[in-house]
């Protein structure tokens, strides 16, 4: 390594040469030294420029450990200052997981190779593509597996290591966070039962090897066990020639164990995942229970016979490498399992007398096979017997299976049809509302004062909804995409909800976070000017966003923005509490044309304000001054007019002189004309406006809102809490 040009250019630290040679197909990026350390792991550790090392990151393989089991993530966060390096780490496996298919395999080696670290959420990989979320679900499915393999190795639970390798026979040269196999644990530390277990039934782990390039032979190799494991691999069919790193086989490790050492590697492996649990050895009267399956859901069982349960003991038969001489094969035969459990139990309790110990036990191990055959026998015979009276209820069993499955089927359907059915529907919603947009004008109000009565207008259905407030009801909307055609977080329907409420009341936690976030962007965007027309309007949803956000980063002049929202928000109440109170100095001093079309909690103007209160002095002054205020509309779409047409002639005079729209419709397509006629509503509002001691306006009860004839039977109990 040390002689290539690329490591030259790393240990210079020069930048341009690394891009170069990068660039340069023909270039060996796989390249390691006798420490098992890559290209990378040298950039980190002569502390390279951050470009060279995300150049480098791109080309290397992350997954590698050099000969003390760091990772180069392991050598960046043990440095200083660690945080930046970190980012491009992580921002590389980010880039393997949202680059989808195309990830995959790389995702699968580093996995192999025990890299866990995965810096990427579900909600991430979702919004990048359905590819990248699938790939995710892959990766942290796969990492479990590998997991539960070395949980029930850790352990030494050999029926279920079966079970789940057997499931996928690759977990079997798989590596955890210590970089070593199942196999190389096992004989690292010296699981007789467990490695006889691996190599009988899963060859392929026999020659895989470890970060430094070692099998589990060569491990063998260095053991103080006068070559029990490794004559054991080496009969399984191990490799012998296979060399590591440093060039060196199993052989050579065997001739000077010492180059080897397994202490140092044993105490690291225990610091990372702790000690193997000790040997449980079967019993020789014991049974040997299977592991407890997994249950699964199922039909309802038919009423059986009770089966008669029976404890048949028997010995456990581990298979071991076949002796080579007649003698062996037959003490193998007639002896071999009962011997490597006796002495197994031997050496696990040191009895004071091991020969009269030996020679209970096999006594004992006698007698238990067979009763055992005896037992069996008569379980099979009872067996029949049941499965004789059981005829009758298998076949209704299955009768009520097939009906199971067929009504499963159906309701699978029905599901189907519901969820394409609701996806309609919001396609339409959406499609339906784009073409409102566009056939209005902007649902802001604009800076000039020429602008007609449309521009302020939202169109409501029954409740005094928008089209936001019904996606914000339904699950999987795109909200942004309506707002960002102009719909207002602000707006309230006829209950003063906003569209975030209503996500709220319907639990939809989705739809809420569509809408933070939506103000989170306009933070960061520092979108100044939006984010007053919301505190304007009355929204009054801020708080929850700005307490998850932080100030560090931010402009100055947003930081000051962020620091005056609640003197803002005062200044907007004060205003109202003015109007409310009949206080016209404060209202000349303070009102200027923004705070002229603010609204209150419940969707009001000042000038509604006013109205309804019969202050006309002030009244007077805001129509006078503030021409746009005459058509401005409350949450039911409602002119200041149709107050004043229901309460004072003299107010309705007023704003007919300064603009205001005498054919202006509010939610139920009625005109200021309707409410001349029919006073009910509008004195009733009057009559429910107070002023609560802490100096906010308020509406102590809430009048009936009559839904429109072909709305919803529920529209009819809607209330307005206007």
């Amino acid at each position: 390594m040390e002689s290539s040009k690329l490591y030259t250019a790393i240990k210079a630290n020069d930048a341009d040469s690394v891009d170069s040679l990068l660039a340069d197909p023909s270039t060996d990026t796989t390249l390691r030294d006798l420490d098992g350390r890559s290209l990378l792991h040298h950039a980190v550790l002569l502390e390279a420029d951050l470009h060279v090392v995300k150049a480098l990151a791109q080309r290397v393989d992350l997954a590698l450990k050099d000969h003390e089991g760091n990772t180069v993530l392991d050598l960046i966060n043990a440095g200083s200052e660690p945080e930046a390096k970190r980012k491009v780490v992580e921002d590389r496996v980010r880039e393997v997981v949202l680059a989808g298919e195309e990830g995959q395999k790389v995702a699968h080696d580093m996995l192999l190779a025990g890299w866990f670290h995965w810096p990427v959420t579900p909600q991430e990989a979702k919004e990048k593509s359905e590819q990248a979320a699938e790939l995710l679900g892959k990766i942290m499915g796969f990492k479990d597996k590998i997991e539960a393999v070395h949980k029930a190795l850790q352990e030494r639970r050999v029926s279920d290591l079966a079970q789940l390798l057997q499931a996928d026979k690759e977990l079997a040269g798989a590596a955890d966070t210590t970089g070593l196999s199942p196999l190389h644990k096992a004989v690292l530390f010296q699981q007789v039962e467990l490695v006889q277990a691996l190599i009988t039934e899963f060859k392929e782990a026999l020659n895989a090897k470890d970060y430094m390039g070692r099998t589990a032979l060569h491990y063998a190799a260095a053991l103080k066990d006068d070559s029990v494991l490794y004559n054991l691999l080496k009969d399984a069919g191990a490799d012998e020639a296979a060399a590591d790193l440093v060039g060196k086989s199993p052989k050579d490790y065997q001739q000077d164990p010492d180059n080897l050492p397994l202490g140092d590697l044993t105490a690291r492996v225990e610091k990372l995942v702790g000690k193997p649990a000790p040997l449980e050895t079967p019993k020789a009267q014991a049974a040997e229970e299977p592991a407890a399956p997994v249950k699964q859901p199922e039909p309802p069982k038919p009423v059986q016979v009770k089966p008669v349960e029976m404890y048949i003991p028997k010995p456990d038969n581990q298979r071991l490498p076949p002796p080579s001489t007649i003698d062996g094969k037959y003490v193998a035969q007639h002896l071999g399992t009962a011997l490597t459990q006796a002495l197994a139990e031997i050496v696990e309790k040191k009895p004071w007398d091991p020969i009269e110990y030996l020679g209970q036990w096999l006594y004992k191990y006698r007698h238990t096979l067979d009763e055992a055959a005896q037992r069996k026998k008569l379980l099979e015979d009872i067996r029949s017997e049941e499965e004789v009276a059981n005829g009758e209820e298998v076949i209704k069993l299955k009768r009520k299976e097939e009906e199971m499955r067929i009504q499963e089927e159906e309701e699978r359907k029905r599901q189907e049809e519901e969820a394409a059915r609701k996806k309609k529907e919001q396609e339409d919603l959406q499609r339906q509302a784009k073409e409102a947009i566009l056939s209005q004008k902007p649902l802001l109000p604009t800076v000039t004062e020429e602008e007609d009565e449309d521009s302020m207008f939202r169109k409501r259905n029954g409740k005094g909804q928008t089209e936001l407030h019904t996606l914000a009801a339904q699950s999987g909307a795109d909200l942004v995409a309506l707002i960002n055609l102009g719909y207002s977080l602000a707006d309230r329907d006829a209950e003063n909800r906003t569209p975030r409420d209503v996500a709220e009341e319907n639990d939809l936690t989705e739809n809420v976070e569509a809408i933070d976030n939506y103000v989170t962007n306009l933070i960061e965007h520092e979108n100044i000017d939006a984010l007053k027309q919301l505190i304007l309007e009355g929204y009054d949803k801020l708080d929850a966003v700005l307490q998850q956000v932080s100030t560090d980063g931010l402009s100055e002049s947003l930081t000051d923005f962020v620091k005056s929202i609640p003197n803002e928000q005062q200044k907007v109440s004060a205003i109202f509490q003015a109007v409310a109170s009949g206080k016209l100095s404060e209202v000349e001093n303070s009102m200027d044309r923004s705070l002229a079309l603010a609204k209150d909690q419940y969707g009001r103007s000042p000038l509604h304000l006013a109205v309804l209160a019969g202050h006309k002095d002030i009244a007077q002054y805001i129509v006078k001054h503030f021409r746009t205020s005459a058509r401005t509309r409350d949450n039911l779409n409602r002119t200041p007019l149709h107050y004043a047409v229901a309460l004072s002639e003299e107010l309705s005079e007023l704003l007919k002189a300064n603009g205001a729209d005498t054919n202006a419709k509010d939610f139920k397509q009625r005109t200021p004309a309707h409410y001349e006629a029919d006073k009910e509503e509008i004195l009733a509002l009057k009559k429910t406006l107070l002023v609560s001691s802490d100096s906010k306006v308020t509406s102590a009860t809430v009048p009936e809102i009559k839904a429109d004839d072909d709305s919803s039977p529920d529209d009819a109990d809607d209330k307005d809490k206007d």
